[in-house]
């Protein structure tokens, strides 16, 4: 007699492919997590998670809820180096190079309720699991007009962390938080790992008009 184990993992549907209006309404700094990069030892690397929701794809995900947009994620490397692909995203959302002293510092929490285009595109994982992924992001077409934002902004900083708000984000964001020094440090853990850049955290600008320069 055989006795079976099954995965009881369900994905949700995936983001549909192509070009969608979007708008930024989540931003959490993981923290400093240890990462290897290609041809360097392990350092601490500061990280931080944005979400966008597409308010004119909409579905029915739970019954309770009714209908929700879809929404997506990218984590980013808090780097503004001329390479690193935060900066690459943020130039290419606002339709201008930063320049070098411009990118010295960059509050990035500015971007939160801006709206946006995400060109999405679908690949298969190293397993073969199929997942949404942005390839990138561009500003708003001239004429077209963002929908108003409808899933509650979400800001986390280790700087105002409390245990409340870590239990309020989702679990598999919990899960990252809890791998960085600053989740370590305030559990109390020895942290022997070397010391990365400090990340400031600030509260969110309000939201400019949509025509002209963004703020970031």
């Amino acid at each position: 007699m055989a006795i079976y184990a099954e995965s009881s993992e369900t994905q949700r549907e995936l983001v549909p492919e192509g070009n969608h209006i979007a708008r930024c309404y989540m931003m959490v700094e993981v923290g400093k997590v240890m990462e290897t990069f290609e041809g360097s030892d392990p350092r601490l690397t500061p990280k931080a998670i944005l979400g966008w929701e597409l308010p004119m794809k909409k579905k029915v995900f739970s019954a309770e809820k009714g209908e929700e947009p879809f929404t997506i994620t990218k984590e980013y490397s808090l780097f503004m180096s001329e390479k690193a692909n935060l900066r690459k995203d943020l130039e290419s959302w606002r339709g201008k190079v930063y320049t070098e002293e411009q990118a010295r510092k960059v509050d990035i929490t500015a971007i939160l309720g801006h709206p946006c285009m995400l060109n999405i595109v679908h690949k298969a994982s190293k397993t073969g699991k199929i997942y949404a992924k942005i390839a990138s992001i561009t500003p708003m077409p001239e004429g077209f007009t963002c929908p108003a934002q409808i899933t509650p902004t979400l800001l986390f900083s280790w700087d105002s962390f409390t245990p409340a708000k870590l239990a309020a984000l989702p679990e598999w964001i919990q899960n990252k938080l809890k791998e960085s020094e600053q989740y370590r440090k305030l559990m109390g853990e020895e942290n022997p790992q070397p010391q990365a850049a400090q990340v400031g955290s600030q509260e969110p600008v309000g939201v400019e008009e949509e025509t002209g320069d963004l703020p970031f």
